[in-house]
């Protein structure tokens, strides 16, 4: 199953796909690599990585290691002897690439993080927002030339993902 691959090369290779075949579940996946050790993280749980044998890990998801090869995959299926690289049907979202290795405490942290929406800004006005994580605020202001006063001047993330206000 080459749909939701994720190939990860870097003197170590970790192909995780779903095998499962559920395309409608987001999974968060960390790979981190020290230069020794490759640790994958699923969903902030540190799960196994086999030596090429394709063997399942939790949350339906396989993993290999393979020491030959220096490349970065994420959504497609890396091209092996030759062969045509095979594209998936599939999403993702915001890749990061951190240049340390990644902790198991920081994994479970990163997987966890909550965000909230990205607001519009009024018709007749402007938002400025200082992010969309917990305890950032928007600022709303509306255009003078319509006589308008927002009916709420700043709303603030809240760690459930919501914002305050209306």
């Amino acid at each position: 199953d080459a749909c939701g691959t994720l190939d990860v090369d870097s003197a170590a290779t970790v192909r995780a796909g779903s095998s499962s075949g559920d395309s409608s579940s987001w999974a968060h996946l960390v790979l981190s690599f020290d230069g020794t050790a490759t640790r994958f993280y699923v969903n902030g749980t540190e799960a196994p990585t086999p030596g090429g044998d394709g063997s399942r890990m939790p949350h339906n998801v396989r993993a290999s290691v393979d020491d030959t090869r220096n490349r970065f995959f994420v959504g497609a299926e890396a091209a092996y002897a030759g062969a045509r690289g095979v594209g998936c049907d599939m999403a993702v979202d915001e890749v990061r690439i951190f240049d340390y290795a990644v902790s198991a405490t920081e994994a479970a942290q990163l997987a966890s993080l909550v965000q909230c929406p990205r607001l519009d800004a009024p018709r007749f006005g402007d938002v400025a927002c200082s992010g969309t994580l917990p305890g950032d605020v928007c600022e709303f202001t509306c255009s003078a030339q319509y006589q308008r006063t927002p009916t709420t001047t700043s709303r603030v993330c809240q760690s459930d993902g919501t914002w305050t206000g209306e």
